[in-house]
């Protein structure tokens, strides 16, 4: 009986992040690069050529105008290289965080994918909260509208997390000891 070891893959789970349109598109790029890189069949007359999809919910789309238009998401979204009889790369939201998932190409290739796409999610990643999770803005980068806009969305979310610190500093007696502390010197 011969041993031999598995080569380790890429893990599938990238950190919290929020991904824009601009985002999408660079990882369109990236899976078609990996593709054109690290597929050795090139592909037979008559096939489709490989192209990116885009599935938000029931809607698939070919384009980044076509997610501006739907304009937000309910449950499910991914990003898929698809073409026939290749590799599939996609990225997709599972639960609170994304998946990134690559078969049909060598270990090498999916440590390239996983190694440009970490690098992509990375800078926008969000510190992780319990109530936070990985979403997709459907606007550009510099579309987005920032701190306020957060604080409106999830000023709920915000309030309590505020109320029940300061209760919780209440219960221990933090507020009277630093109250005595300031005003007493003592």
């Amino acid at each position: 009986m011969a041993k031999r070891r598995q080569e380790e893959r890429p893990p599938l789970e990238l950190p919290l992040a929020r991904l824009f349109l601009d985002d999408l598109e660079e990882l369109g790029r990236v899976f078609l690069e990996a593709r054109n890189k690290w597929e050795d069949r090139p592909p037979q007359e008559g096939e489709m050529a490989p192209r990116i999809i885009y599935r938000v919910d029931d809607w698939e789309c070919d384009t980044i105008q076509d997610l501006k238009e739907i304009g937000r998401m309910k449950s499910y979204f991914e990003v898929r290289l698809e073409e026939y009889a290749g590799p599939i790369i996609s990225i997709y939201l599972a639960g609170r965080s994304l998946v990134c998932s690559s078969t049909g190409l060598p270990p090498a290739g999916e440590w390239a994918v996983y190694g440009q796409v970490l690098g992509l999610v990375g800078k926008r990643k969000i510190l992780w909260y319990p109530w936070r999770r990985s979403e997709v803005i459907f606007q550009t980068s510099f579309e987005y509208s920032g701190l306020f806009t957060s604080f409106r969305r999830h000023g709920a979310q915000i309030a309590i997390a505020v109320a029940s610190s300061l209760a919780t500093l209440a219960a221990t007696g933090a507020f009277q000891a630093a109250w005595r502390y300031l005003h007493h010197g003592k």
